[in-house]
């Protein structure tokens, strides 16, 4: 007969894996159910900045191309970005322990037997004995999910109220407001200006191809000369009739070069010396209330004549499948587009594939860039306000890994 059997397992290194494996899934589980997005926040901030500002320029270089080659320019506005991300992890941990049992014969008397940790007695002369055996198993798995899937939501640029800006002339504010903000007035005017109390600037396309009058380029230049020298002054005033731009011109100054310069600029100008202050408004001629009258160019135009900056393969002319242009305009090119069979990849400041060639703008051509961001900030102020409708289209892009 046995009795006084007494079972005391011992902490074993199969045990102690056992153990360490249920509290690393304890802690994976409550790790996962953590919020992830604080930590992704500064890496999606940087990131998504970067593919916004590479995805509006190669927009904006793309729709600079297609005008060259007679293409209709579209614009897709990105409305929105939702990020969602989720993050699941798990460990499971299995242990067994299988019990079996035999029964033998003995002729011992008062012996003892122990058998792995049960501790048997008999005080029979003729008894007997069960041996207890066991079996331990273990078994662990482990699984993280992590998916990031962000929604993009694109709008087409498509509706009256932005072609409308598109087509309509920069406001000379628009245009004066760069100027204040340090933009020098060869960049800006070269760009944006069609002609300035009748001196008219260069024009690359259509009909009206010609070179820039010798004056415009002289009176860029002094403006230039005044803006670096502190001799000229640029303030926007609100009036009832909206946003009006003033131009001053100081009456002492220490650079005697500045003041002969200013003089020059009044004299190209037609302004009266006795006056320092002229208004600045849109006209094609000079008049008295507006002493200096720009004839300011609409976004469309700037990316007409901008496009004949574009080199288009040799092959594509001949087939006349792009608009020839002249460079004759007495000016430099204030924006160079090059084109290649190849991706200029690390060397280009933004690049797009069209009509089986690459265009590109060049990284270490600072006048083109200077040009191409103007371009955008134009851009960005024929298309204020113009932000309403609903999403048009909705992208889910990503996945989980």
């Amino acid at each position: 007969m046995l009795d006084n059997i007494t079972l005391s397992l011992k902490q074993t290194p199969l045990r102690k894996i056992g153990a360490g494996l249920l509290s690393a899934s304890l802690l994976v589980n409550l790790g996962g159910c953590s919020s992830i997005g604080t930590n992704t926040l500064r890496h999606d901030r940087f990131d998504y900045n970067m593919a916004l500002s590479d995805s509006w320029k190669e927009q904006l270089l793309l729709n600079i191309v297609k005008v060259r080659y007679g293409d209709t320019p579209m614009f897709l506005d990105v409305a929105q970005i939702i990020s969602a991300y989720t993050l699941t992890s798990g460990l499971s941990v299995n242990y067994l322990n299988a019990q079996s049992d035999t029964t033998t014969n003995a002729t011992t008397n008062n012996n003892t037997t122990n058998v792995i940790t049960a501790a048997l007695s008999s005080t029979a002369t003729s008894a007997a004995t069960k041996v207890l055996g066991f079996t331990e198993t273990f078994g662990f798995g482990g699984k993280i999910d992590f998916s990031d899937k962000p929604t993009v939501i694109l709008k087409p640029q498509t509706d009256a109220q932005f072609v409308k800006a598109l087509m309509t002339p920069l406001s000379p504010a628009s245009v004066m407001f760069l100027l204040q903000a340090g933009y020098p007035a060869d960049s800006v005017f070269g760009t944006t200006v069609e002609s300035i109390n009748g001196v008219k600037n260069w024009s690359r396309l259509g009909a009206n191809k010609r070179p820039a009058d010798p004056k415009f380029l002289r009176i860029l230049k002094l403006i230039n000369q005044a803006q670096q020298s502190g001799a000229i002054d640029i303030n926007i005033t609100k009036t009832p009739k909206g946003e009006e731009p003033v131009i001053s011109f100081r009456k002492e100054n220490p650079v005697a070069e500045a003041l002969s310069g200013v003089t020059e600029l009044r004299q190209l100008l037609g302004l009266k010396e006795n006056v320092s202050e002229y208004t600045v408004g849109f006209g094609i001629l000079q008049d008295a209330k507006e002493p200096i009258s720009l004839q300011t160019r609409s976004v469309f135009r700037i990316m007409l004549d901008l496009s004949a900056s574009v080199d288009v393969p040799k092959k594509d002319l001949e087939e006349k499948r792009a608009a020839p242009a002249s460079n004759q305009t007495g000016a430099a090119m204030p924006l160079r587009i090059h084109s290649g069979q190849m991706n200029p990849w690390g060397d280009s400041f933004a690049s797009v594939e069209y009509h089986g060639h690459w265009f590109w703008v060049d990284d270490r051509d600072m006048a083109s860039k200077r040009t191409f961001n103007l371009l955008m900030l134009f851009f960005s102020l024929a298309n204020q306000g113009n932000k309403g409708g609903d999403p048009i289209v909705t992208i889910p892009s990503g996945g989980s890994n």
